[in-house]
């Protein structure tokens, strides 16, 4: 009965330090987990970001292009003429994409994407369909533009196309 009444109820110091040591892998494998979960969405959202950045400028182009009367393009800057003579403009200029509208009487210019933004803006080209009309006469049928963000080192490149509807009544 001696030895009975001297048993101890209990962890013996090694095997507390065995489960801490577990304890402590457990915890750093779940720490590295969420490390690399919070990586990855915060370059999906940037991702996201570069993407619906181009989206909208690139939609915005080709709403303005379907309701062109005439489209040029020269260089960096995309130029479209709107049936009531308002002029539009669409250039990349050292990394920084504008936008100007010139109706009679109020020029607005902006920058829609700038060089020092996250997202900012590295190539603009544009490819005019120019076939010949029934006279002879080149016209601009459709407009392809590209344009390629950068973000974090890395390119986003998107494409978008669209063709003047000249048979609509303004």
């Amino acid at each position: 009965m001696a030895g009975a009444a001297n048993k101890r109820n209990g962890f013996t110091l090694l095997e507390a330090i065995l489960s801490l040591a577990i304890l402590a892998l457990l915890l750093s494998a779940s720490a590295v987990a969420m490390h690399a979960s919070l990586q990855s969405y915060h370059e999906n959202d940037r991702i996201a970001a570069a993407s619906q950045t181009a989206r909208s400028v690139l939609s915005r182009m080709m709403t303005d292009i379907r309701t062109a009367s005439a489209v040029s393009y020269a260089g960096t800057c995309l130029t479209i003429t709107s049936p009531g003579g308002e002029t539009i403009q669409y250039e990349l200029l050292n990394g920084d994409f504008y936008y100007r509208r010139t109706a009679p009487g109020t020029p607005v210019s902006y920058v829609l994407i700038g060089a020092s933004e996250q997202v900012r803006p590295t190539v603009f080209a544009v490819v005019l369909e120019r076939p010949l009309d029934p006279n002879g006469q080149p016209y601009t049928k459709s407009a392809t533009a590209k344009l390629t963000l950068a973000y974090d080192g890395k390119t986003l490149p998107l494409t978008a196309s669209s063709s003047v509807r000249r048979n609509q009544q303004y």
